[in-house]
């Protein structure tokens, strides 16, 4: 089935420049969002070099695949895998590819000079022909929508959302807590980086956001807008993202998966990353 995206970046009003980085590559149905830590060095740099390497290395990975299976066609052999296997294999090779991200980013940032101490948040999502495939780590997340409600799929892992999983404070008081934005883990904290990866099954209508902690709104807000974007044109999802947006940086990557181009919500751009300078879409 395949999916359609629309990705937009806002520059926060105490940003410069802007740290957020973005993918959205309709073609492999692979999408992300990044968001470098401001208080280290190079943020930007970390959060566009975990996005370049992450695709690089899916991509390859895709291409490898298909050039197995078209090599066992050829022998007459059985299939390369079921279609669960594939399913997995994929998730298997996303994963990889986040830790190849991180593995670049933590070796560049471990050098002398401008980048070094760099770090960035980053999930990532593979939508195959039922699932949605996630890697997260930090604060980026990652929310489902089905029939106008939303759910968080991701967890943040920052030290106030550790009190709250620890009961030691509410999750209504996480957002204002004085470490509400000291992360716990993020590529480029650790020598090798921990990624939460899962699995959810979806439905044909079902729409995915991936966005960065800058987007200060409710899973609900952020449904309710999606929702309506079908009668909208992308500027009033862009006037609502300026509205979402504080200090730092904010950046959404919305998708859907569709049965046909006539039940599209969103026009479909060409892939496109946030290191590419044309197709980029800044506000403010």
């Amino acid at each position: 089935m395949p999916t359609i995206s629309h990705a937009l970046t806002v520059d926060g009003r105490a940003r410069s420049p802007n740290e957020d980085a973005y993918l959205a590559d309709d073609a492999l149905r692979l999408y992300a969002v990044a968001d470098g830590v401001s208080t280290g060095a190079a943020g930007e740099i970390a959060a566009q070099r975990a996005i370049q390497v992450l695709h690089e290395a899916f991509q390859e990975a895709v291409e490898a695949r298909a050039l197995a299976g078209a090599r066992a066609d050829a022998r007459g052999t059985a299939e390369l895998a079921h279609a669960r296997g594939i399913a997995e294999l994929a998730h298997a090779e996303l994963l990889r590819a986040a830790e190849t991200a991180a593995a670049v980013v933590r070796a560049e940032a471990e050098r002398d000079g401008p980048m070094r101490g760099m770090a960035t948040s980053l999930t990532a999502a593979h939508i195959d022909a039922r699932r949605l495939l996630l890697v997260s780590v930090g604060d980026t997340r990652a929310l489902l929508i089905r029939d106008g409600s939303a759910r968080t799929l991701t967890r943040v892992d920052t030290l106030a959302d550790e009190f709250v999983r620890g009961g030691l404070i509410s999750p209504e008081s996480a957002a204002a807590h004085p470490y509400a934005r000291v992360l716990t883990r993020a590529i480029g904290i650790e020598p090798e980086t921990r990624f939460d990866a899962l699995a959810v099954p979806l439905e044909p209508r079902d729409i995915v956001v991936l966005l960065t902690n800058g987007v200060d709104v409710s899973a609900a807000a952020l449904a309710e807008t999606v929702k309506l974007s079908p009668q909208a044109s992308a500027d009033a999802l862009a006037r609502q993202l300026l509205a979402w947006t504080g200090d730092d940086d904010a950046t959404v990557v919305v998708v859907q998966r569709t049965s046909s181009k006539t039940e599209l919500v969103f026009h479909a751009p060409p892939p496109r990353s946030f290191s590419d300078a044309a197709p980029v879409q800044r506000l403010g």
